[in-house]
C-alpha cells in the first residue's frame, strides 16, 4: 500500500515492508513484457511486444451487476469509437503540430451529423490521447491536469471542438493518467524538497533502494534516486508514481474529473490501471487496493455525470482484465489486447486458432460480453496495415472482424486508409501525421510536420480513397454504417462455431431472435468447400438463399445433415455475413 509504505519508510523500518510481499502475482509467465510504449519514450524509446501476449488461465466468470442501465441504452452501447493522437491529426495554424482547431476542421471526416451524407465514417465518439500540459510530445507525463498544452490551443478551442462534436452526435473522452505525474508537476516539485514537505506523501519514497524487481523490464528497478532518497516510478524516473492511497491525492483527481465533466466531456480512458497501487515487491500489479481506488473514482464521477464512460487500459490476460469490471462498479469497457496479437498471427499463419482462443477467453471470463472494447491497433503498436503485410484485402477482412465483434470497437486514426509506420525511431513511427490528400505534406500542415509522414499518399490518403468505392476507406464506411444500423451486431451475444478449414473463422451473433452468421477466411488462398459445426444453443441451422449483408450478393447455405452446415466457396480474405 503506497501510503502505508511511505509511513514505514519514513521511520526507516524498511524490514516491515516484507510483510506486504506475501501476495503472489496472478499473471502468467511472459505477461510482464507487455508495457505501454509511450512511457518508455523518455527513457530512449521502446515498444510493445505483442507476440508475448499470454492466453490466460481459465477462471470463474466475473459476476455482472449493471452499473447504469442496459448496455443497449447507454450512449456507448454499440458505438464505434475513434482514437486520435492530437499532435498528428490536423495542424490548423501551420506550426507543424496538430491541434484542437485542426481536429474540429476534420470532424466532417468522422461524422457530419447528417444521416444522408456518405463522405464520413459515421463514428459515434472520439478518444483524445493526452492534451494536458506536458513536457513531452506524447503527453503522458502531465504537468497540469487542468491546463491544456499550449501547442494544442486554448480552452476556448477545446470547448469549440467539444460543442461541435456534440452537435454532430460525437461523444468525446479524454485520456487521464492517474498512475503517475510528470517529475516537473508542482506536486512532485513540492514533494521532493524535503521529507516533511506538504505533498511528500503524495508520492512513494524510501530511504534506501529496495530490492524490487521491475514488473515488466528485466534487470531494472522501479526505484529512482533523488538525493539521499528514492522514489517509486514504474514507468520512468521522469514519471513518479502517485500515492493513490492518500485521500488527498484521490480528492485532487476527483477535482480534475469534475473539472472536465463540467465542461461537457463524456468520459475517460484511464491509462495503465494495473499499476495504480503497489502493495509490495511481489504485488506491483493488479492489487486489491487498485480496484478500490477505481471504485472510488467511478462512484464519484457518476455522482457528477450519470452516463460517464470509463475505458480501462489493462494490458494483460483477458482473465485478469475481467476483474476490472468489478461488481459493475469499476470500468465500463476494457480493451481486448489478446485479440491484437491473435489477428496478426492468424494472418501470418493462415490459421484462426489464435483468434478462436482470444474469443474463447472472452466467453470464458466475461459474464457480460459488452464489457469488451475490441481493437486492432493503437498508439503503442506498429501500424495495422503493415502488420498484415500491406495487403488491402487482409486489412479489409481485419476491419470486418473488428466491426462484427461484441462490445464497443475502437479504430486508431489512419487505420481506415491503411496508414503505415514512418521512418521515425521508436514510438513516433506509430504516431505519424494523418494523410488527408496527395500534396507534399499530405494536407496535414502548411508548414513542416512535427514528425515524418509515412508516405505513399498517392494511394494512402483520404482524398484518393474517397474517390474509390473499392478502397479500404470505403470498406470502413460500409462496415460502420452496417453496424450502426444493426442491433444484432451492436448488442448480440457471440457463439463460436467449429470450422473444418483451419483458415476459416465462423461465429454467430444473436439478439432478440435475429441472428447473423459471420464467416471469415484469413488465408491468402480461396477455400472452395468447408463446413461449420452448429452449436446446440442456437436455433435450427440456417439454410436457403439470403443476401450477404456486406456485399449484397446472394449466398446459399445448405445442411449436410445433423448439425453440419455446408458453407459456400470463400475467396482469399473473403467474408460472409449471412442473416437469418
Amino acid at each position: 500500500m503506497k501510503r502505508l509504505l511511505f509511513g514505514f519508510l519514513c521511520v526507516s523500518y524498511v524490514g516491515l515492508l516484507l510483510c506486504f510481499a506475501s501476495c503472489s502475482d496472478v499473471l502468467g509467465t511472459g505477461s510482464e513484457k507487455i508495457v505501454q510504449a509511450e512511457h518508455a519514450d523518455l527513457e530512449g524509446g521502446g515498444g510493445v511486444d505483442a507476440s508475448s501476449t499470454p492466453e490466460g488461465v481459465l477462471s470463474e466468470k466475473v459476476p455482472f451487476v449493471s452499473k447504469h442501465v442496459p448496455y443497449s441504452s447507454t450512449w456507448y452501447g454499440g458505438a464505434v469509437m475513434y482514437q486520435i493522437f492530437p499532435r498528428s491529426y490536423m495542424d490548423s495554424n501551420g506550426d507543424g503540430v496538430g491541434d484542437l482547431k485542426g481536429i474540429q476542421q476534420r470532424l466532417d471526416h468522422l461524422n457530419t451529423g447528417k444521416s444522408e451524407t456518405t463522405s464520413d465514417l459515421k463514428v459515434s465518439g472520439i478518444w483524445l490521447t493526452p492534451i494536458f500540459k506536458s513536457g513531452s510530445y506524447h503527453g503522458y507525463d502531465v504537468q497540469d491536469y487542468k491546463a491544456l498544452d499550449p501547442v494544442y490551443g486554448s480552452m476556448a478551442d477545446f470547448q469549440a471542438l467539444l460543442d461541435d462534436a456534440h452537435k454532430r452526435g460525437i461523444k468525446v473522452i479524454l485520456d487521464l493518467v492517474i498512475n503517475h505525474s510528470s517529475r516537473n508537476h508542482p506536486w512532485f516539485q513540492d514533494a521532493s524538497t524535503s521529507a516533511t514537505s506538504a505533498k511528500r506523501d503524495w508520492y512513494v519514497w524510501s530511504d534506501q533502494k529496495l530490492e524490487w524487481e521491475h514488473p515488466f523490464t528485466t534487470g531494472q528497478s522501479p526505484w529512482h534516486a533523488l538525493g539521499a532518497w528514492y522514489f517509486y516510478g514504474v514507468f520512468s524516473s521522469s514519471m513518479p508514481d502517485l500515492n493513490l492511497e492518500n485521500s488527498q491525492v484521490r480528492d485532487a483527481f476527483k477535482d480534475v474529473i469534475k473539472f472536465w465533466l463540467d465542461k461537457g466531456v463524456d468520459g475517460f480512458r484511464l491509462d495503465a490501471i494495473r499499476y495504480l497501487v503497489a502493495e509490495g515487491k511481489d504485488k506491483q500489479t493488479d492489487s486489491s487496493s487498485t480496484h478500490g481506488v477505481l471504485q472510488d473514482f467511478v462512484a464519484y464521477a457518476q455522482s457528477v455525470k450519470k452516463d460517464v464512460l470509463f475505458v480501462g487500459e489493462a494490458w494483460t490476460t483477458t482473465a485478469e482484465v475481467a476483474r476490472y469490471f468489478g461488481q459493475g462498479d469499476e470500468m465500463d469497457l476494457c480493451f481486448h489486447f489478446e485479440l491484437v496479437d491473435a489477428v496478426e498471427r492468424a494472418f501470418q499463419r493462415n490459421r484462426v486458432t489464435n483468434i478462436r482462443q482470444a474469443l474463447g477467453q472472452l466467453l470464458s471470463h466475461y459474464n457480460e460480453l459488452n464489457f469488451n472494447a475490441p481493437i486492432l491497433s493503437n498508439h503503442d503498436l506498429k501500424r495495422l496495415h503493415p502488420r498484415l503485410g500491406k495487403s488491402w484485402n487482409a486489412s479489409k477482412l481485419a476491419a470486418t472482424l473488428l466491426m462484427t465483434q461484441p462490445g464497443t470497437p475502437f479504430v486508431y486514426y489512419g487505420d481506415e486508409i491503411g496508414l503505415g509506420n514512418s521512418a521515425e525511431q521508436g514510438d513516433k513511427s506509430k504516431r505519424s501525421p494523418m494523410q488527408w490528400d496527395t500534396s507534399k505534406q499530405a494536407g496535414f500542415s502548411k508548414g513542416l510536420p512535427w514528425g515524418r509522414l509515412s508516405g505513399s499518399q498517392d494511394t494512402v490518403s483520404v482524398e484518393t480513397q474517397s474517390k474509390d468505392d473499392s478502397s479500404l476507406l470505403a470498406h470502413y464506411k460500409k462496415l460502420i454504417r452496417l453496424r450502426n444500423g444493426n442491433d444484432t451486431l451492436k448488442y448480440g451475444k457471440l457463439t463460436l462455431l467449429e470450422s473444418s478449414e483451419p483458415s476459416v473463422l465462423s461465429y454467430v451473433r444473436s439478439y432478440k431472435g435475429s441472428q447473423i452468421l459471420v464467416v471469415l477466411n484469413v488465408s491468402d488462398s480461396s477455400v472452395s468447400a468447408s463446413t461449420a459445426t452448429w452449436d446446440s444453443s442456437l436455433t435450427s441451422l440456417p439454410s436457403g438463399e439470403q443476401k450477404d449483408l456486406l456485399s449484397g450478393k446472394s449466398v446459399t447455405l445448405n445442411s449436410e445433415g445433423g448439425n453440419t452446415l455446408k458453407l459456400p466457396a470463400i475467396p482469399a480474405y473473403g467474408a460472409i455475413l449471412y442473416p437469418f
